[in-house]
């Protein structure tokens, strides 16, 4: 009696160490965190994938906490696996999101901001374009079945309870930050080296006949110059996603990988 309750506690607390991991890259990942799934749906779907993933989890070395706080540091570092991947994964959309605000500066539409139904915040209207194009770009390319692998995956390399930060993980999260930048740079670049060599024409215009008005043709000229070079570059940036996205995948499996490398 004694050895079977034992082992029903021991499978209730590897149940719930990958309930809560696997909740944590739900909540934190892109797609899933969408305003748009009921916290009900991502509780459902979380309950399914640990009940899918719970039979195939055979960490043999997994020792159950012997104390109720051991027990809830064990959830609190599987909570952390899942937000540094689910940050890491959401950090694409960010990046997605600053260049449609570069955007909106170069054009001179930065006040002109909507709430974002998916961040509960006021972003731009270009931005929040940007968003929903990626969102649908990375759905098309089964962008949410590939986190679902990610999440899976985990459990292959990092064991139960066996987060553990260190300065290589630290470093490699802030290397994706710091890509932000970079890549919303690149996805603007149409815009803004059309914008600035529409700048500097009108500035040699202004120059060479003084009578023009530069601050009354200037502005609607950079809405509708901006809008064409978004249409014009359409196709580019439906392939420069289509390459972020598969990068993601590298990406995760490099923080999966330094992670499970921190656990030995």
């Amino acid at each position: 009696m004694t050895s079977s309750f034992t082992l029903s506690v021991d499978y209730f607390v590897r149940f719930m160490l990958i309930f809560f991991r696997l909740g944590g890259i739900i909540v934190f990942a892109p797609f899933f965190n969408h305003r748009s799934f009921p916290m009900l749906v991502r509780i459902s779907l979380t309950l399914f994938l640990s009940l899918i993933v719970f039979p195939i989890v055979t960490d043999q070395n997994f020792v159950s906490p012997t104390s109720i706080y051991s027990f809830f540091l064990a959830i609190f570092r599987e909570l952390m696996i899942g937000f540094v991947i689910g940050f890491c994964a959401q950090l694409l959309f960010t990046s997605i999101q600053f260049s449609g605000e570069l955007i909106s500066l170069q054009v001179g539409l930065s006040a002109a901001t909507l709430l974002d139904p998916g961040q509960n915040e006021q972003i731009t209207a270009i931005a929040q374009l940007y968003n929903f194009f990626g969102l649908v770009i990375f759905v098309g390319v089964g962008g949410h079945h590939l986190l679902v692998r990610s999440m899976v995956e985990t459990f292959d390399i990092i064991p139960l309870d066996g987060f553990r930060l260190t300065a290589g993980i630290v470093s490699n999260v802030r290397t994706l930050f710091g890509q932000i930048f970079t890549i919303g740079f690149q996805i603007s670049a149409p815009v803004f080296v059309a914008s600035f060599l529409a700048t500097v024409a009108m500035a040699l215009i202004t120059r060479a006949i003084p009578q023009i008005n530069v601050f009354v043709i200037m502005p609607p000229f950079q809405i509708i110059l901006g809008f064409t070079m978004i249409a014009l570059s359409l196709n580019a940036t439906i392939f420069m996603f289509q390459h972020l996205f598969e990068k993601m995948a590298e990406n995760l499996h490099m923080i999966i990988l330094d992670i499970g490398e921190a656990s030995r």
